[in-house]
């Protein structure tokens, strides 16, 4: 089983995964905590609902942290005239809200620290269609910290962007 390094930080959307596929995917990475940045941890998919994700993650011998305040509003979810501009709306969001990536690096700092395994959880499969890459992203802009991101087994599941993780970093840094 290959490792890597403490210091990396990972994402994984759990769209069409199963809760033991899911951890199978953590557990092959060795991530230690997982921080769930959706706005309102509940999901139509068997375990993916807070407390038992949470109960489930922590029998594996992972940690669960909930940050409502990284999720993507509802309100601009609302406004949205498709996926891309959700995600817009969302950079946007972030851009005008700085307090949020200073919040994130905060809690992300001494995890790194200590050497802690994280991975970001949000629904969309590929990180180019959600909003837990674009936090990432300007995160690494806003702190210059050159973390290596890792995002796990992201393809396998209908798209909802034809933007790539390239056009995200971009969206992030202009």
């Amino acid at each position: 089983m290959e490792t890597i390094a403490p210091g990396v930080i990972y994402s994984c959307g759990y769209q069409l995964r199963t809760l033991p596929d899911f951890l199978a995917q953590l557990l092959k990475a060795n991530v230690t905590v997982v921080l769930d940045v959706r706005e309102t941890p509940w999901s139509y998919r068997p375990g993916f609902s807070a407390k038992p994700l949470r109960e489930a993650l922590q029998a594996a011998g992972i940690d669960y942290e909930h940050a409502r305040y990284a999720g993507n509003p509802k309100p601009l979810r609302r406004i949205a005239d498709s996926h891309q501009h959700c995600l817009e709306l969302y950079a946007d969001h972030l851009e005008q809200q700085p307090d949020i990536v200073a919040q994130f690096d905060a809690w992300l700092q001494p995890r790194l620290a200590r050497g802690q395994s994280v991975c970001l959880l949000c629904y969309e499969r590929h990180p180019a269609d959600c909003h837990r890459a674009i936090l990432l992203y300007r995160w690494q802009a806003q702190t210059g910290h050159d973390a290596l991101i890792v995002h796990l087994d992201p393809d396998g599941a209908p798209r909802f962007t034809t933007q790539d993780l390239a056009a995200v970093q971009a969206l992030v840094c202009a």
